[in-house]
C-alpha cells in the first residue's frame, strides 16, 4: 500500500512538473465560414490563449529566442497555418493581431499572385513580424511514385486533392490510378501520355465487365508488361530536384516577402529521411510535420509535431492544448495517436 502510494506521488509529481514544459503547435488551413475553421471559432480559441497568458512564437522569433535563451518560456505556443490562402490575411490576420498572437505561414510559393485564393507578398510584408512565411514547396503537388495499380479512373478508387496535372493531359474514365505520393517525399515515375491512352483502350476491350479484383490483376499485368517505358526516376535526379525546388521556392519567398527562408512543413504531412538529408543540406532548418503530440521547450525543429485543428470545435482545442502543454500528456498522446503511423515514407 505505501509503494502504490509513493508512486502515485511520484507520477502525481512529474505531471505537475510536466505541465507548462510542453509546446503545443496547432495547424490551420483556411479560415472562412465554409472551411474547416469558422472566423468566430478562431477568435474563440485565440482569445482563450490570451485568456491563458500563452506566450505566443512564430517559427522565426522561436528560433531566435532558443537560440538566445536555450528554450523557450514556459506555457508557449506555436500557431502554423499552411498553403498561403488569402483568408490568413483577410480573417485570420485581425484575429491574431487583436490578441498579440504570432503565427507562421507556409506559402506554396508557385500560387502567390496568380490565383486570387491565395496571398500576396504585400500582406506577407504588411503582417511581418507578428506573422512570418516559410516555406511548403511551390505547387504542393503530387506525382506518380509506383507501378502498383490502385483504381480505374471512373470505376473505382479515387484521385485526391492535388494531382490535378499527374497526367499531362485531360483525365479520362478508363485512366489508370497509379500509387502517387508527394512532389519532394516520393520518388517520381515518368510516364507518357501513350502510355495512359493505351491503359484505357485496354480495359475498355477487356477489363470493363469484370469486377474490382479482376480489373487489379489483369490491369497491374498490363502495367508490368509495359515498366520499361516507364521511367523511374534515381536517387540522384530525385535529389537534384528537390533541392532545385526548395532553393527556387526560397528564392521567390525571400526576394517577394523580404523574409529569411529557412523552415519547411512537409507537403500533405509525408516524411522522408532521404528527402530529409537532402534539404537539410541545401538549408533548410526547421521542419514542421503532420504528427500528433508536443514538443518540449528546446524545440527540436528537425521534427517539429503539429495538431490540426481542422474541423475541431472549441471543446477539442481546449483538450488539445491542455494535453499537449504537458510534456508528459503530450508524449502519450503522440504514442496513441493511430494517425501517425502514416506519414514516414520508407522505401
Amino acid at each position: 500500500m505505501i509503494i502504490a502510494i509513493i508512486v502515485l506521488v511520484i507520477i502525481l509529481a512529474l505531471l505537475w512538473w510536466a505541465h507548462g514544459e510542453g509546446v503545443p503547435v496547432f495547424l490551420y488551413h483556411e479560415v472562412r465560414k465554409d472551411s474547416g475553421t469558422h472566423p468566430l471559432l478562431l477568435e474563440s480559441e485565440m482569445s482563450y490563449l490570451a485568456s491563458k497568458k500563452a506566450k505566443s512564437f512564430n517559427f522565426t522569433t522561436a528560433k531566435n529566442y532558443i537560440d538566445m535563451h536555450g528554450k523557450l518560456p514556459r506555457n508557449s505556443v506555436i500557431i502554423t497555418l499552411d498553403d498561403g490562402y488569402e483568408d490568413n490575411y483577410s480573417k485570420a490576420y485581425p484575429i491574431f493581431k487583436k490578441h498579440n498572437i504570432s503565427a507562421t505561414i507556409f506559402v506554396n510559393s508557385g500560387f502567390v499572385g496568380k490565383k486570387a485564393e491565395f496571398l500576396t507578398y504585400e500582406q506577407m510584408r504588411e503582417m511581418h513580424p507578428l506573422i512570418d512565411v516559410q516555406t511548403h514547396t511551390r505547387y504542393h503537388n503530387k506525382n506518380f511514385s509506383s507501378l502498383k495499380l490502385i483504381g480505374v479512373i471512373g470505376i473505382f478508387g479515387e484521385l485526391k486533392n492535388g494531382v490535378d496535372d499527374i497526367y499531362g493531359i485531360s483525365r479520362e474514365v478508363g485512366f489508370p490510378i497509379l500509387e502517387y505520393g508527394g512532389e519532394i517525399t516520393h520518388r517520381k515515375l515518368s510516364i507518357s501520355s501513350a502510355f495512359f491512352i493505351q491503359f484505357k483502350k485496354y480495359f475498355d476491350e477487356n477489363l470493363s465487365d469484370l469486377t474490382e479484383k479482376e480489373i487489379l490483376e489483369r490491369g497491374q499485368g498490363f502495367v508490368n508488361e509495359r515498366a520499361d517505358d516507364i521511367c523511374i526516376e534515381s536517387d540522384e535526379m530525385w535529389k537534384k530536384r528537390v533541392a532545385e525546388a526548395y532553393l527556387c521556392n526560397r528564392r521567390d519567398l525571400e526576394k517577394g516577402s523580404g523574409q529569411q527562408i529557412e523552415h519547411l512543413a512537409w507537403p500533405w504531412g509525408y516524411y522522408n529521411k532521404k528527402t530529409h538529408q537532402w534539404l537539410k543540406e541545401s538549408g533548410v532548418v526547421g521542419f514542421a510535420t503532420c504528427i500528433r503530440g508536443t514538443n518540449s521547450r528546446k524545440l527540436n525543429f528537425e521534427w517539429i509535431r503539429r495538431n490540426s485543428i481542422q474541423n475541431a470545435n472549441m471543446k477539442k482545442f481546449k483538450f488539445r492544448y491542455f494535453i499537449c502543454k504537458n510534456l508528459i500528456l503530450g508524449w502519450i498522446y503522440e504514442k496513441l495517436s493511430t494517425k501517425n503511423a502514416k506519414w514516414e515514407i520508407k522505401e
